[in-house]
């Protein structure tokens, strides 16, 4: 956990960093263009982080499309993007 605070405390110091030498200069025109060291970056592939977060995908669904309440599928619905999170949660547990 230690380590994970240092490197968000690193990457603030650098992006304030660059905001702060971009509106000194009085080029603070693209505040998307800043960039970002790269060992904050998940070491996967897109493809590889979207059958992640589509493990449960299928069952969920399923179980969707089983009930006629609008409600209940409403409830199931909104539970995909929870279980996304939790495993994102546990895998950085690891």
């Amino acid at each position: 956990m230690k380590k994970d605070q240092d490197l968000v405390s690193k990457l603030i110091k650098n992006v304030l960093g660059q905001i702060g030498h971009s509106l000194v200069s009085g080029q603070l025109t693209n505040i998307l263009s800043l960039r970002t060291p790269a060992d904050v970056h998940a070491p996967e592939t897109y493809l590889q982080s979207l059958t992640k977060d589509m493990t449960y995908f299928d069952g969920i669904v399923r179980k969707i499309v089983s009930f006629s309440d609008p409600v209940d599928r409403l409830k199931w619905a909104a539970l995909l993007p929870i279980v996304n999170i939790h495993e994102l949660g546990e895998k950085s547990l690891k």
